[in-house]
């Protein structure tokens, strides 16, 4: 048996609480990309056509058919959901994922339905019926009492209906990920944590809400990396929102070359347009009867991209469903949950990056932001300046399919 750990907290425990979650985040999304049959991260290289197909998901307590990776950790009815996730692995090309709740261990297996599988299941669907009210199949659970639960399991045996992701044979991720841990580990045998970090530029000092500005060897290449998060007020509550600007450069290249400025007053206008934009997500009507939004994670490349992107959403619990005499409420409270439940693709923040910056480097520094100019190098000041500039001549905008992350 071939077994490749995609990802296991107990390689990261002495890393920092961030610093963990961001190569978890690495990690988990590059195989929801590959899932997506997305050609960004992780291009698809064999059975396209499965790509973006909903997940089929075997635990204790039955099946769980989702709609992407992240459902299976955002959706209540997902056997990992609530989960802390400890260990991700491919064997033999089988996707096994293992969580933690409440002290307790959750295991699952994935696999994805094909092109036929998805009619089976909305046969099996209809087989079911149960009128007036239809039932989405997806972001379903189907334990042994459910009356789908036979054709289910006879789905999950069946390679035509459901197949193996076969994740580790063709990632074009993982395996440069695993040498470059590896060579760095035997480079540095004193320290078992193999992320290096240093100072990029004078932001690395700002304390406005939660900021941290780093930079990460990733092998051949080095990742500069802004995270910035603060709450935000919406009409629909407080939501926490989390920006992550990132660029990269080769190792042979100098620092500078991955500089980017950055204002936090224009920080604090994107996170605002990011929680507006994922709450205005659900029409006005709908929302007494979504799942509140709690957290906003939003990215932007600012060497490539002039608009943000959010690119996931975390709700807190769903009301409860209106009594069944109450037909209007019932129709959106199920509205409301197809919404949220169905895959979160990028979702471009209307705000122009370069015109905020544009906005703020032309405006008298506040008094807190004074020195951080003073300590720029004279090279890293100068590409500062020559992208602003740039950004007010031209005003062009990346479109979403043509950028990279």
């Amino acid at each position: 048996m071939t077994e490749t750990t995609i990802w296991d907290i107990e390689e990261h425990r002495k890393e920092p609480p961030g610093i963990r979650n961001l190569d978890f985040r690495e990690s988990f999304d590059h195989l929801a990309d590959y899932l997506d049959g997305y050609n960004i991260r992780e291009p698809r290289t064999f059975d396209p056509e499965n790509g973006g197909n909903p997940l089929m998901v075997r635990s204790g307590d039955g099946f769980y058919v989702g709609g992407s990776l992240n459902m299976l950790r955002d959706d209540p009815d997902s056997p990992l959901f609530g989960c802390e996730i400890q260990n991700i692995r491919d064997e033999d090309g089988h996707l096994f994922i293992t969580g933690n709740r409440d002290g307790g261990t959750v295991g699952v297996e994935v696999r994805q339905l094909t092109k036929a599988g998805e009619p089976r299941l909305d046969d099996l669907t209809e087989a079911t019926y149960r009128p007036p009210y239809w039932v989405d199949p997806v972001n379903q659970a189907f334990t042994p009492a459910h009356p789908m639960y036979d054709g289910v399991l006879a789905m999950w045996d069946d390679p035509t209906m459901a197949v193996t992701p076969e994740y580790a044979a063709h990632s074009t991720y993982l395996p440069k990920a695993r040498a470059s841990i590896e060579r760095r580990m035997t480079e540095r045998p004193d320290r078992t944590f193999p992320t290096v970090t240093r100072p990029s530029s004078p932001i690395s000092t700002l304390t406005v809400h939660d900021t941290k500005d780093y930079e990460k060897d990733l092998g051949d290449t080095w990742q500069r990396v802004v995270e910035y998060t603060r709450p935000v007020s919406t009409s629909y509550g407080e939501v926490t929102v989390q920006l992550r600007l990132s660029s990269f450069r080769l190792s042979d290249e100098e620092p500078e070359r991955a500089f980017f400025p950055v204002d936090t007053r224009a920080m604090d206008e994107l996170a605002q347009a990011a929680a507006e934009t994922a709450v205005n997500r659900i029409p006005e009507n709908l929302r007494p009867y979504a799942a509140p939004v709690q957290q906003v994670n939003a990215y932007l490349d600012p060497t490539t991209e002039s608009h943000a992107a959010v690119t996931d959403i975390r709700c807190g619990e769903r009301p409860e469903r209106p009594h069944l005499t109450d037909l209007k409420g019932r129709i959106a409270w199920e509205q409301a949950r197809r919404l949220q439940s169905h895959p979160l693709e990028r979702i471009e923040v209307p705000v122009d990056w370069n015109t905020l910056m544009e906005r703020y480097t032309s405006q008298p520094s506040k008094p807190e932001d004074k020195g951080r100019d003073s300590n720029l190098s004279g090279e890293a000041r100068s590409m500062r300046d020559s992208s602003a500039a740039l950004a007010s001549i031209h005003g062009t905008e990346t479109p979403v399919h043509e950028t990279t992350r």
